[in-house]
């Protein structure tokens, strides 16, 4: 089986560490800058243990630290935005410092593409072990402290799967379905490969469609497609197999109350009422082995009753609020509307973020904006999640109301 077919780019680029690890080969050569190679003095971290630094460029890395030149390679020829050396090094850094200090004293491989990633090998023979544990962190550094937290990249079977449901008419049963694993703790139950606890359940069928007609039922769980047990399938290859041209026939094997039965489908083109709207705005590329890279910073719209709405609009107009030190807006789900207006608000320094707030915050702006943008309900947070140049991770606010959404197949 495929792995799950939406994933990161920043997992993506974090993974390289890992594969080049677990196949013990070199990935392949990158044409990124090359420096010269020198060799620096002992460093002293944390710990008693001193390295010294063999500084190499990326112009024909060692394999021990070769996984780290392609993943410079890959931002600086591949990413969707421009990102400086000096920022790339920073971030590279902050990944040696999630580190616990070396232990150790061999001499220590550190690939710098740029002069710029020579302080970045300095603080390596403070923080890491040897060479490959000191690329593989600077790899994980450039993940999570150098890109953008919404950028992603989807396989063309998930790109078709996400761009059909955008349009809001799909061709299969028409049954939004959710992937639920009970034995998973707290409130989110959401699992993302079928297994024997791991189950994708019906959630409801839309009216007229033909899982109504085939009599399927709320909780009925999937378990086979076609004949083939679905053990191991993700969700998406789940949704692939059901999903197919209007007029042909699929067979789906379920489970209700401990019993299965097998149910004969025509498929047909289904309007789906709500849309989990997530990705695709028009900016990305498509890399050599046809992945296409996308962000969603013109998919920030809302759509709530059919109505776009821009929250950088709302936004600014909050931002003239004399308590509001910082806000973001976007949507959340709604039965009826499909979207909703959201707003996280910081407050200024020394105001509370109570209901008293919240009252004020909403009756002032109900005079400033249309009712239809005007936010239908407020949330404080003490800081909001920006990098340190100000960014605003606003997924981190956003994924949470969208946890658990129902796909529709």
């Amino acid at each position: 089986m495929r792995n799950k077919l939406a994933i990161s780019f920043l997992a993506g680029i974090a993974a390289l560490a890992a594969a080049c690890t677990a196949t013990g080969g070199s990935p392949t050569s990158t044409e990124a800058p090359s420096a010269p190679s020198t060799t620096m003095s002992p460093v002293t971290g944390s710990t008693t243990a001193e390295h010294d630094v063999d500084v190499v460029g990326c112009d024909d890395p060692e394999d021990d630290v070769a996984v780290f030149c392609e993943a410079y390679d890959l931002i600086k020829t591949r990413y969707v935005d421009f990102i400086d050396d000096a920022t790339l090094a920073d971030a590279a850094g902050l990944g040696l410092a999630d580190l616990d200090g070396a232990s150790g004293s061999e001499l220590l491989v550190c690939a710098a593409p740029t002069d710029d990633f020579d302080s970045t090998c300095d603080l390596a023979a403070m923080e890491a072990d040897d060479s490959t544990e000191a690329a593989e962190a600077m790899v994980a550094g450039l993940a999570a402290y150098a890109l953008d937290a919404n950028s992603a990249y989807f396989d063309p079977e998930t790109l078709a799967l996400v761009e059909e449901e955008q349009q809001g008419e799909i061709e299969g049963i028409g049954a939004l379905v959710s992937s639920e694993d009970e034995t998973i703790p707290g409130d989110n139950k959401q699992c993302s490969v079928v297994s024997d606890t791991c189950q994708i359940l019906i959630v409801s069928t839309i009216q007229g469609a033909p899982a109504e007609a085939a009599g399927l039922m709320r909780d009925d769980a999937i378990v086979g497609v076609d004949g083939s047990s679905i053990l191991g399938w993700t969700v998406d290859e789940v949704t692939t197999a059901v999903r197919g041209p209007a007029g042909s026939e699929v067979r789906l094997t379920m489970e209700r109350d401990g019993e299965t039965f097998d149910v004969d489908i025509t498929r047909a083109a289904v309007m789906i009422p709500v849309i989990e709207k997530e990705v695709v705005g028009d900016v990305g590329y498509v890399d050599a082995d046809g992945y296409l890279y996308l962000t969603d910073r013109k998919a920030n719209m809302i759509i709530s009753g059919g109505v776009n709405i821009y929250p950088a609009e709302i936004e600014s107009t909050l931002q003239g609020h004399p308590k509001i030190a910082d806000v973001a807006v976007f949507g959340i789900p709604h039965a009826d509307w499909g979207e909703e207006v959201k707003a996280v608000i910081q407050p200024v320094d020394g105001v509370a973020g109570d209901d008293a707030l919240r009252s004020e915050i909403l009756a002032w702006a109900a005079d400033k904006l249309a009712k239809y943008k005007t936010p239908r309900s407020i949330d404080f947070v003490e800081d909001m999640p920006r990098d340190p140049n100000g960014k605003l991770y606003k997924r981190k606010l956003r994924d949470p109301y969208w946890e658990g959404r129902e796909r529709a197949i």
